[in-house]
């Protein structure tokens, strides 16, 4: 268990800052910053300078519940990103890969966390991936999710992690309503709303129509699921949320973790971070396949993977089919790279569909 300080001065103190760095501290001052993409919660962000530094190796992230979207939207109760450090969940994560969290606070409206300054590792808003990146960011979800592979903590974890079902329908239509009232006038439920009025144009109506009803209703691919392996989900992988410095990944926004099967956050990963100009998406599962199994070693009895990771890509594009279409189409030509991404995942999310026909 860490400590978690009821204000952020308590946090920012230097007996405080010392005891989470291991070393004698005697100042700490705080600036702003410039971050290399947008925090659609509205969190707030701030350099933290020890003992005069020129520049910050601390950096201080601060999330206003009221205008924080995820959480309101996966009913979060316990501020789940301090919660998974607070409980020491993470303490577990393996060699390489890291969190970046050393002290966090709570207080009445909002939740704080210190971290290490790994803004340099970060890629830039428009900077492309490199199939450097992507082996990295792969090589640490296996090596993290077999760390956690049907441990027993992530079932003493439940009332800290986010429910499967939650994580993949906190984008559906049916959370609008709530969402609109929570937080009004927020671009992200613009965005979502736009996204499902156009799914049936790029996927057609059918297609549209089964992943509304998936996201309105996780349940028939939570419980098909079922039979697979389970292990820590970060749930939302993507270039904003990767620090990779070539040998370290850095995983930060701990926002809907979850217990789940390890193909959730593939498929999140290759859904959001475009891996298909430097590698096809199907030499991506491949080579995660094979670094899970080495990673799981004798445990590594793959027989479930076709199914499952079938249904976890179809579960993923259900989940966020409308952010999809709203980011990627330009309402151009079906000859246009966004129309061809968005069929790809189209024809990609008919397996999954047709297993859970059968069930």
């Amino acid at each position: 268990m860490h400590r978690v300080c009821s204000t952020v001065e308590e946090m920012l103190d230097p007996a405080t800052v010392s005891d989470a760095l291991a070393r004698p501290v005697s100042s700490v001052g705080r600036v702003p910053v410039a971050t290399k993409g947008h925090s659609s919660t509205e969190a707030r962000f701030e350099g933290v300078l020890i003992d005069g530094e020129a520049a910050p190796s601390l950096f201080l992230k601060t999330v206003d519940r009221a205008r924080d979207w995820v959480s309101i939207a996966t009913g979060d109760s316990v501020d789940r990103e301090v919660a998974v450090w607070e409980t020491g969940l993470l303490d577990m994560l393996p060699s390489g890969v890291d969190h970046a969290i050393v002290a966090a606070a709570r207080t009445q409206r909002s939740s704080s966390l210190l971290m290490h300054d790994r803004s340099a590792e970060f890629l830039a808003e428009d900077e492309p991936i490199t199939a450097e990146w992507v082996a990295g960011v792969l090589r640490a979800l296996a090596a993290m999710h077999a760390a956690y592979w049907e441990h027993p903590v992530l079932g003493r974890s439940a009332g800290v992690l986010c429910d499967l079902e939650q994580v993949l329908g906190h984008l559906g239509p049916a959370r609008l309503p709530a969402l609109r009232q929570a937080v009004p006038g927020h671009f992200i439920i613009d965005l979502i709303d736009e996204g499902w009025s156009d799914l049936a144009g790029p996927v057609g109506s059918g297609l549209a129509r089964d992943l509304r009803s998936l996201v309105v209703d996780p349940s028939p691919v939570v419980h098909a699921l079922a039979g697979a392996p389970r292990t820590l989900v970060h749930a939302d992988v993507r270039p904003a949320n990767v620090a990779f410095d070539g040998r370290r990944t850095t995983f930060v926004d701990w926002a809907r973790p979850t217990v789940a099967p390890p193909g959730i956050d593939l498929a999140y990963l290759l859904l959001m971070s475009q891996p298909s100009a430097v590698m096809s998406p199907d030499e991506a599962i491949a080579d995660y396949r094979a670094m899970l199994a080495a990673s799981l070693g004798s445990d590594g009895s793959m027989s479930w993977w076709d199914d499952h990771i079938d249904l976890c890509m179809t579960a993923v594009f259900a989940m966020m089919a409308a952010v999809l279409v709203d980011y990627e189409t330009d309402r151009g030509s079906d000859e246009d790279p966004a129309h061809a991404r968005i069929a790809w995942w189209a024809e990609r999310a008919e397996p999954g569909l047709r297993l859970l026909d059968r069930l």
